[in-house]
């Protein structure tokens, strides 16, 4: 059984709950985008219960992930547990503080899956850029979504990454950090 039939509980429960999770659509994107990059380390900015955390995790990369919400990160950890990950660490915060320290420590990522509040891409982008390797890709959740616009805009235009959008339900776009 592969992770995303193994997680349909959690999925089915976090949509009774509100709860916001990438979804078993996107998930299938995302596995594709994880093969085909392989990163080794990867940083996710939004945990919730951990769906999309443990789809990071699925191919063997060490995750980090940052959430405000410690319930959830509580939640989320029972649920690391509960499917056997051991490559996942939480941290409660908000994600551009935590890349700030990250940034000065000289922390560095193959990928960064962006999947917290829009209203803190923008300011998100130059501590992204900042960690991640060249070659490493950055993975914006939500971008077809209004408060994305901005984000979305200064993405395509910026020449140090080569992005693209996988247009499956409100939008991923794949950047990939060239300079």
């Amino acid at each position: 059984m592969n992770i995303i039939e193994k997680l349909k509980p959690i999925e089915a429960d976090a949509k009774i709950r509100w709860i916001p999770v990438i979804g078993s659509e996107k998930a299938k994107v995302v596995l594709d985008i994880l093969s085909k990059y392989k990163p080794k380390r990867i940083l996710e900015l939004g945990c919730a219960i951990g769906y999309s955390t443990m789809i990071l995790g699925s191919l063997g990369a060490s995750v980090v992930s940052v959430d405000t919400n410690n319930k959830e990160l509580i939640e989320a950890r029972e649920n690391f547990s509960k499917f056997g990950f051991s490559n996942i660490e939480t941290i409660n915060g908000h994600g551009n503080e935590v890349m700030k320290g990250m940034v000065d420590s000289g922390e560095k990522f193959d990928l960064i899956f962006l999947d917290f509040e829009k209203r803190y891409y923008v300011e998100a982008l130059e501590l992204c850029y900042n960690l991640l390797e060249v070659g490493g890709v950055l993975l914006t959740d939500n971008i077809n979504h209004p408060k994305s616009a901005l984000f979305k805009e200064m993405m395509l235009k910026d020449s140090r990454f080569e992005s693209s959008l996988e247009d499956v339900g409100d939008g991923i776009l794949v950047s990939v950090k060239v300079i």
